[in-house]
């Protein structure tokens, strides 16, 4: 299953992570997500990134900047343990039983 990065940079703050988080978990029933860094999101589903933009893009404004982009296990950074961890299993074959907040 595909992982996508998810970055959404909201200078005027009009939408909400919640409603970020509500487009994200109506794409499919088993879609794991995470979102340790504001503006943010890391989503494993079947969706492609246009599907994914389409899905977002009515709850968008006009000077949101947007970007969707397939990923892959080349990765590295400064981040709490439980955050690797999450990569780590996203990337393998095993479904995760929980949804990272």
């Amino acid at each position: 299953m595909p992982i996508h990065l998810i970055n959404i940079d909201r200078p005027n703050g009009y939408i909400s992570d919640e409603t970020v988080l509500n487009v994200i978990t109506s794409m499919e029933s088993d879609v794991n997500w995470w979102h340790w860094m504001s503006g943010c999101w890391i989503v494993k589903t079947d969706f492609n990134a246009n599907e994914i933009f389409e899905r977002l893009k009515p709850v968008l404004s006009k000077t949101d900047w947007v970007l969707v982009i397939e990923i892959n296990n080349d990765y590295q950074g400064y981040l709490p343990e439980h955050a690797w961890k999450w990569l780590r299993s996203a990337f393998t074959k095993e479904a995760l039983e929980n949804n990272g907040t």
